[in-house]
């Protein structure tokens, strides 16, 4: 009868440890981030700092603001897994160039932005339409 306690506990031992490791790495596992989702998550850590600013009144370059937001784009697309999280990604950077265009025309209403940067946002916009407009099989 002891003999067989002391085998069954160290049975039980050998369980708790094989699923505590194997717990462990599954941990691991999930909290290694591919480079393309580290990407993924700088670029929209940037492209939200540079809105904060802008929000806050600081002068941002349009293009500033756009290049990240495409980065974001970018690193999205390649972390899809999916033709639909690829379109997702696609409408949330063409979103973000709408709203890059309503602001650019308040600031240009109250003379804050050249109509040059109003044109840049524009063309931002047009692009992103075009983009998305191929992904759904318009082109």
């Amino acid at each position: 009868m002891r003999f067989w306690r002391s085998g069954a506990v160290s049975l039980l031992a050998v369980v708790c440890v094989c699923v505590s490791i194997r717990g462990f790495t599954s941990a691991a596992e999930r909290a290694a981030k591919r480079p393309v989702d580290q990407m993924e998550e700088a670029a929209r850590k940037v492209y939200e700092a540079i809105e904060g600013d802008r929000t806050r009144g600081r002068e941002v370059a349009t293009e500033e603001l756009y290049t990240w937001s495409r980065r974001w784009l970018e690193a999205s697309g390649d972390a899809a897994r999916t033709a639909a999280e690829k379109r997702v990604a696609a409408q949330a950077h063409r979103q973000r160039m709408h709203l890059g265009l309503e602001r650019a025309r308040k600031m240009a209403e109250a003379g804050r932005m050249v109509p040059v940067d109003v044109a840049r946002h524009e063309f931002f916009v047009a692009e992103a339409d075009y983009w998305l407009e191929r992904m759904e099989g318009g082109r």
